[in-house]
């Protein structure tokens, strides 16, 4: 691998519905990394994801401490047959659910990821019930190599984010309405050296 670099991010929304698809098709990149965030309200959990010919499999799932929302990560690399849309398909229709794909080449083949990480208000890997809202996130998480990318995919439901220093936004989608709406984030940070950052963020209010 090299130096992991975004090509491009591609994102769509749906209501009401067992799938949510990329509003338009995600370029082909022989090698290149694919990491697709789907967000949904209420929490339902993702079957599958499928697109460019390539094999899905699941990174990480997350439900939010309330299980008013979840969010799961993706990932799929080798050889794609042509661009094309990206599509989950969800457990069950929620009432709204988003998805974010973002293309990297320079990545690392056969174990591009390394140290994985998921929290919500009741705390790493926290459980669906008994948390409380909040308008920020923060943990920690160690790169493996030099020349590392820190991805950070945040479900927030109708809130905006911002993330936090050293992170570049490159995706923020929503779909639904109101108290209905599903909405995620994506980030993403270079790293040179091996380290243990902060993963962090916040909203615009308490989700």
């Amino acid at each position: 691998g090299g130096v992991p670099a975004l090509r491009e991010t591609v994102s769509g929304g749906s209501t009401s519905s067992s799938a949510v698809a990329t509003s338009g098709p995600v370029g082909a990149g022989i090698g290149d990394l694919y990491l697709a965030a789907v967000s949904f309200k209420p929490n339902v959990g993702v079957a599958s994801v499928s697109g460019l010919g390539l094999t899905w499999t699941a990174v990480r799932q997350q439900c939010a401490g309330r299980g008013q929302t979840g969010i799961a990560l993706f990932r799929a690399q080798g050889s794609p047959s042509a661009s094309g849309i990206v599509t989950a398909n969800l457990s069950t229709a929620p009432s709204a659910a988003v998805i974010s794909v973002a293309r990297y080449s320079g990545a690392s083949t056969g174990s591009a990821l390394g140290n994985i990480a998921a929290a919500n208000s009741n705390g790493g890997s926290g459980a669906c019930t008994g948390g409380a809202d909040s308008a920020a996130y923060a943990f920690a998480l160690t790169s493996g190599a030099a020349d590392s990318l820190f991805f950070v995919a945040a479900g927030m439901r109708n809130a905006t984010h911002q993330p936090g220093p050293g992170y570049t936004e490159i995706a923020e989608t929503f779909a639904g309405s109101s108290g209905s709406m599903a909405g995620a984030a994506i980030s993403d940070r270079s790293l040179g050296s091996p380290a243990t950052v902060s993963v962090n963020g916040t909203f615009n209010a308490a989700v």
